[in-house]
């Protein structure tokens, strides 16, 4: 995956060595970096805020489970009530598992970088960035995938909830 783009990024950049660095009409490394630069700075605030999200359906659980248990539904339709805390259940746990740590991938590491890459042509670095950004955001893209997967499994089970306790709550009424 990352070699074949590899391939052909090294293939822009060797074009690019043969146009003449003063004509930036021609020089579109420039842009290529900066485009792969922000979408990989897309995906970590992508990151931030399905943990804010699957944070605030936790807190939202736990909230309406403690009034569903200080309230007296408990009593009047036991079995009701609990499929509602069964499903609180579930919401959180796919809420937590959007916060289980994984490592992403982020680069480029400072010293390799400064090592490696000191004494080499502009271009060149520029070029070795726009690898790996680009070999980042993929190796990045299914863990998000992921992460926005649960965290919709998560709100989707909220919303059976809440659903159940307004029956829950139009039964006890009539």
């Amino acid at each position: 995956m990352c070699k074949e783009t590899n391939k052909k990024i090294d293939k822009i950049i060797e074009m690019l060595k043969t146009v003449n660095t003063n004509d930036n009409s021609k020089n579109s490394d420039k842009i290529i970096f900066e485009e792969i630069k922000e979408k990989n700075e897309d995906q970590f605030d992508s990151i931030k805020t399905i943990d804010n999200k699957a944070g605030i359906i936790i807190a939202l659980v736990g909230v309406l489970t403690i009034g569903l248990l200080n309230s007296n539904l408990l009593e009047i339709n036991f079995y009701f009530t609990l499929s509602i805390i069964v499903l609180f259940s579930l919401s959180i746990l796919f809420a937590f598992l959007c916060f289980i740590v994984k490592s992403y991938h982020r680069d480029p590491d400072p010293s390799n970088l400064i090592e490696e890459y000191k004494d080499k042509l502009e271009l060149v670095t520029r070029g070795q960035l726009i690898r790996n950004y680009a070999c980042c955001y993929r190796k990045n893209e299914n863990s998000i995938r992921r992460k926005k997967y649960l965290l919709n499994i998560s709100i989707i089970i909220v919303s059976i909830s809440i659903v159940f306790i307004l029956t829950l709550l139009l039964i006890v009424k009539f």
